[in-house]
């Protein structure tokens, strides 16, 4: 196991590098559209249809 992590470098390290210096400005762009669609995120919750 330390062969290949230090072989590799550090597959983990480097995943979540990878994941917070990722721009995620796309992903919270299309979550505000999809809550301005729905009215908000209290109106959404609100008009859901829950099975019960």
């Amino acid at each position: 196991m330390p062969y290949e992590r230090y072989y590799a470098g550090d597959p983990v390290g480097a995943h979540a590098r990878n994941y917070l210096n990722y721009d995620k400005s796309d992903a919270f762009r299309l979550v505000d559209r999809a809550l301005a669609l729905a009215g908000g995120p209290v109106q959404a919750v609100a008009e859901m249809s829950w099975p019960g």
